[in-house]
């Protein structure tokens, strides 16, 4: 019954608990902007991923908050759903983002702002190239070996040819040749 009474009158708010408990534990970065493109929420892992600290970047404009990056921030300006990979270019080292915009919206549709996740993809993208430069080696060495056995087997067949075709002459002799005169 005192259980009932806390949560009947609110006296432990369940919402800030599961944000802080399941969002700041994601390692996915989350955004969510209001319908005039300010921060209204972001974890750590998203902080984490802009190199700027939560409180230097919660209700300021999206546009300020991800300044280092104005080609996305232009391009992405007025999406609101979207599912695109990202290259990060700093410092010569480069990292690969799967962006996602999805739209928020209110119990009357209406969209009351956006939500952007942002996933670390870097290692995943490293492992295809490094799959991708594998198969080439091997398809390049499938070709080297095959124009290897080709020029081999050609060298081969064209001096055994002229054996064979001596050894024929060796082991038949025409019908007209007697031989040597021995007289």
């Amino acid at each position: 019954s005192t259980a009932l009474a806390i949560f009947r009158f609110q006296l432990i708010n369940l919402v800030p608990l599961a944000r802080d408990t399941v969002v700041e534990a994601m390692e996915t970065g989350m955004i969510v902007l209001d319908t005039h493109d300010q921060v209204a929420d972001i974890n750590r892992a998203a902080a984490t991923m802009i190199g700027t600290p939560i409180e230097q970047v919660m209700h300021k404009p999206a546009i300020e908050v991800l300044s280092r990056w104005p080609h996305l921030t232009k391009k992405y300006e007025h999406v609101l759903d979207a599912l695109d990979e990202i290259l990060i270019d700093e410092d010569g080292r480069q990292r690969w983002f799967e962006l996602s915009l999805s739209p928020l919206r209110n119990k009357q549709k209406t969209v009351i702002g956006r939500l952007i996740t942002l996933r670390d993809i870097t290692a995943m993208k490293q492992t295809q190239e490094a799959l991708l430069l594998a198969r080439d080696q091997a398809q390049q060495a499938s070709r080297f070996k095959s124009d290897l056995l080709s020029r081999v087997s050609h060298e081969l067949r064209t001096p055994l040819f002229g054996i064979l075709g001596y050894a024929e002459l060796l082991r038949d002799p025409p019908a007209d040749f007697a031989g040597p005169d021995l007289r």
